[in-house]
């Protein structure tokens, strides 16, 4: 399956309410829409401020020791890639705003049917994307 590593807590983001989009400076490739892919926490904490709204997101969602617990090196789960966005510096949310970077001309990927892994898969990540073979029992 096609995987993106994405840094920590930005990972573990993905599978709650506060982050239904990924943004980056590039669209993913048209082949991958409506497809199934999994999101890899990278070994990389890109800590925010303590007194940043985005560790307050991360704080009640994870619990306070956030930075110490969340999973890295490791595959967390898979979510369909249901559109890509060009963002026009507005994102739908306000937890949105705070968990992807919407400057305009960017992309936003628009992630649906989240499912998270009940135990993380490790696994060393690469830049952009990369492949994975998936038990069969979780590919489902």
């Amino acid at each position: 399956m096609p995987v993106i590593s994405l840094w920590q807590p930005f990972a573990s983001l993905c599978f709650t309410d506060d982050k239904d989009h990924e943004t980056r400076g590039w669209a993913f490739p048209e082949r991958l829409l409506g497809q199934r892919i999994l999101i890899h926490a990278a070994k990389r904490l890109d800590m925010p401020k303590r007194e940043s709204i985005l560790c307050q997101i991360c704080a009640t969602q994870f619990g306070g020791n956030f930075a110490n617990t969340l999973p890295r090196g490791a595959i967390l789960g898979s979510v369909i890639l249901e559109v890509c966005l060009q963002t026009s510096g507005g994102a739908p949310s306000y937890a949105e705003f705070f968990t992807g970077d919407w400057t305009k001309g960017r992309f936003a990927w628009k992630l649906a049917e989240k499912r998270l892994f009940d135990e993380p898969i490790p696994a060393v990540g690469r830049q952009r994307w990369w492949s994975y073979d998936l038990p069969e029992k979780l590919a489902a």
